[in-house]
Parts: structure tokens; C-alpha cells; sequence
């Protein structure tokens, strides 16, 4: 890819959005990835932004383009991220039933790549991430920030409990264009580093790094920006859990 001027950027970004609007969104799904690779391509030691001045112009551009083909995109914040804190609903009460029943999950979590993930993709009402998930709460909060969207019924419990695993970047399937992600556990005994943190790409901006405590959930637009999550050290422990949701374009009345 050639650095290009603002104004052919522009045209060739306006190019792509009307080509994906063509698109279905399984093939729109396809030409993100593919956008995706090229980007992660771009990084050096799989999280850095590189600082060579051509690859960065590169990765930047595409970070725009990976953005730019989602019917929604001018709905996407900065980083992606629509809220971050912790609502009044997810009381103590939930969050420790949340984490007793990650703990019970453990054992049925298989690994995906170097994260271990237990996934519920059917309503299941005798579990309460299920519960949470479906309830009016939180579709409520979701709507509030991140616009019009209807529940995918994906809900996962992700588990980072040994040294190294991560979740290198990428981005999301349009199953889970929106994710709720909650902070169940993060033990780290090393005073001397933060420890691991979820990381978000923006264009022309350094990474932001930010770190859950237990309860607080950030909203963010996953299959719109690059993401993932550093490796964690000797004696770091991170379990989370990601609900999923779609947006529905009001101007079409479906979800994509």
C-alpha cells in the first residue's frame, strides 16, 4: 500500500464504504478480516505500533478502512468504546454470583488460541450470566450508548490464567459487533507492573490501554476496531464475561 494524499485517502475510503454496502454481511465479514490480517501485519511484537513511518501510515489507513465498511460506523466512538464504569444494576451481589459461576464454567471453557473461553450461545435461563445477558437492564444501557441493537445470545466466559496467554489483535464477527465486557477477577500480585490490560486501536492515535476492576463493564463496538488483550504474568489471573449484542440500522429496521 502507497501513502496516499487526504484527498485520495478520502476517495478510496468512500470507494470501499459504497462497494461494502453492496456487500452481505457474511462477505462484509470476510473483507474485515481480511483487512484485519493486513493491519496485525503492520504491528511489531504483535501489540506495537510500529514506529517505522510508512508501516504506521499503513496501519492507520486500514484501521480506518476496517471502520469504514460497517453500515453503522458513524455511530462508532473514539477507541471504539461507548461506556466504561459500572452501572447501579451490577450490584455486589451479581458480580459475586458472576464470579462463583465462572469459576463453575472453568472446567468446560476450551482454549481458543491463547484464551480459554466457555461459551453459552442459546438462552439458557438457569444461568445467570444468561439471565443478565437477555434482561431489560442491560439492553437498556446498551441501547442508551451505543444506539438501536438487538441481543446475539452469545454470552462467553473468558479465562486468562496462566503466563502468556492474551488475546493478540483483531477484530470481532458481526454476531458480536457490540460487546458488553465485565470485570469479574484480575489478581496480580506484582506491585512493580500494571499487569495486563485490554487494548484498543484507534487511527492516528496510541493504543489505549485499560484494566476492569470487578463489576465495571465497557460497551464497545468490537467488530469496528482492532483489539485484544496483553499477556498475562507469573501469578496473573483475568476472567471476564462478554455478552453480545447486534445493532439494528433504524433506516433499514434490521440487524446487521
Amino acid at each position: 500500500m502507497d501513502t496516499m494524499n487526504a484527498p485520495a485517502e478520502a476517495s478510496l475510503r468512500a470507494k470501499l464504504l459504497a462497494f461494502s454496502q453492496r456487500l452481505s454481511p457474511g462477505e462484509r465479514d470476510c473483507l474485515k478480516f481480511r483487512l484485519s490480517l493486513a493491519s496485525t501485519a503492520r504491528l511489531d511484537r504483535d501489540f506495537d505500533i510500529s514506529g517505522d513511518p510508512q508501516r504506521r501510515l499503513e496501519f492507520f489507513d486500514l484501521l480506518r478502512y476496517t471502520l469504514a465498511i460497517q453500515p453503522f460506523h458513524r455511530r462508532v466512538p473514539k477507541y471504539g468504546i461507548a461506556y466504561l464504569g459500572r452501572p447501579q444494576f451490577m450490584t455486589d451481589e451479581l458480580v459475586q454470583g458472576l464470579r462463583d459461576e465462572a469459576r463453575q464454567f472453568r472446567c468446560y471453557a476450551r482454549e481458543n488460541y491463547d484464551q480459554f473461553i466457555a461459551t453459552i450461545d442459546t438462552p439458557a435461563e438457569d444461568a445467570l450470566c444468561e439471565r443478565l445477558a437477555s434482561s431489560e437492564q442491560m439492553l437498556r444501557l446498551v441501547t442508551r450508548h451505543a444506539g438501536a441493537c438487538v441481543p446475539s445470545y452469545i454470552t462467553s466466559y473468558i479465562y486468562y490464567d496462566a503466563p502468556g496467554h492474551c488475546s493478540k489483535p483483531h477484530v470481532d464477527n458481526a454476531f458480536t459487533s457490540l460487546t458488553v465486557m465485565i470485570g469479574l477477577r484480575h489478581d496480580h500480585d506484582d506491585a512493580a507492573t500494571p499487569g495486563s490490560a485490554s487494548i484498543v486501536y484507534w487511527q492516528d492515535s496510541a493504543p489505549m490501554a485499560y484494566r476492569l476492576a470487578p463489576g465495571e463493564l465497557a460497551v464497545f463496538f468490537g467488530s469496528s476496531v482492532l483489539h485484544g488483550r496483553s499477556p498475562v504474568g507469573p501469578h496473573e489471573t483475568v476472567h471476564s464475561l462478554l455478552l453480545s449484542f447486534r445493532p439494528v440500522l433504524a433506516d433499514q429496521g434490521e440487524s446487521v
